[in-house]
């Protein structure tokens, strides 16, 4: 079944008007039957209801909520990806394939060895990025659409975030004996934070600066992986983790 995050306009009562952006999707993309299909829809509470389609008004398709649904459980580990900028294609997979997963937020970063260093996100980007997030969130069937935080200098990101939080760099460098602790995660109340660097990696110096205020140096394993597959293999055990599993 198809399910759709929508603004709470959208909702009036038990109807349903689908915002011009979706109207397009459901008959132009998906080409579904605007007079009969079933579609799940979710308010910005996290709230998913069945709905059926009720026909179009001025270009825009009509619903009927049938009734709610059941919850689909988002993780217990709010686990924030601090990510490097990188190329669009890599960024794009590590939004995508980190939303499936789970993540809570994204905190994309900039340190000396980012490929990208501009801190501005333009407008036709940063729309890009939120809709790779939102349709994944769909995909996913979460209740919860990630948070795209603004881009931070990786100075202010590592001095920015609470010694009570629980807070994770991975770092190749690091021993094998140093990684996440099944414990700390099932009991961790708030954000945790894990932070991947950039293709390059860290430097010496920037794990260090991080280290002197209270975050924690994990490796991922022996192989040396890519940014992309250390943020999508760190979030899936990290969540794991946290479900006590």
């Amino acid at each position: 079944m198809q399910r759709f995050f929508l603004p709470l306009d959208a909702f009036d009562g038990g109807k349903i008007r689908f915002p011009k952006s979706v109207s397009h999707q459901i008959l132009q993309v998906l080409r579904m039957n605007a007079a009969a299909d079933r579609v799940a829809v979710i308010n910005p509470e996290g709230t998913e209801y069945l709905v059926k389609l009720d026909g179009q008004t001025d270009g825009l398709i009509n619903g009927l909520i049938l009734g709610p649904l059941p919850p689909n459980p988002e993780p217990n580990l709010k686990l924030v990806l601090c990510f490097s900028l990188s190329r669009r294609e890599k960024v794009e997979l590590i939004l995508q394939k980190c939303t499936e997963i789970g993540i809570f937020a994204f905190q994309p970063f900039i340190s000396s060895r980012s490929l990208v260093q501009g801190r501005d996100l333009d407008e036709k980007r940063l729309h890009r990025w939120q809709a790779i997030i939102r349709e994944a969130s769909e995909q996913a069937r979460r209740q919860h659409i990630p948070e795209l935080r603004p881009v931070l200098a990786y100075e202010s990101l590592v001095g920015s975030i609470s010694h009570e939080n629980l807070k994770f760099i991975a770092w190749e460098e690091a021993r094998l004996v140093d990684k996440f602790l099944a414990s700390d995660l099932v009991s961790a109340n708030g954000e945790v934070f894990l932070l991947i660097g950039p293709e390059g990696g860290l430097s010496f110096e920037e794990v260090e600066a991080a280290r002197n205020v209270g975050w924690q140096v994990i490796s991922l394993g022996k192989s040396i992986l890519r940014m992309e597959t250390a943020c999508i293999a760190g979030s899936a055990i990290a969540i794991h983790l946290g479900e006590g599993n």
